[in-house]
């Protein structure tokens, strides 16, 4: 499935119904455009860069949430102790 827009993109990142993300780099004035990886308390992707005449490619594998180790910022993921 080809998923055009950062907004939609976001959309489906939330859902967990992406698994692979191809981002097409042009050259364009700064601060223009939806920003496609604002999610609210960060994801995980691992990335690989590509380049192709004046365009740069970026493949993000995206890491579902219930694979990720959990992290300091991740309150919900850390486990509770008794004292």
């Amino acid at each position: 499935m080809a998923v055009l827009g950062a907004d939609i993109a976001w959309q489906c990142l939330a859902f967990g119904r992406l698994h692979e993300i191809l981002v097409l780099i042009e050259p364009v004035p700064m601060g223009v455009g939806t920003r496609l990886l604002d999610v609210p308390g960060g994801t995980d992707v691992r990335r690989s860069l590509g380049e192709y005449g004046h365009e740069m490619k970026l493949w993000l594998d995206v890491v579902p949430r219930s694979l990720r180790p959990p992290v300091l910022s991740d309150r919900r993921a850390l486990p509770t102790m008794d004292r």
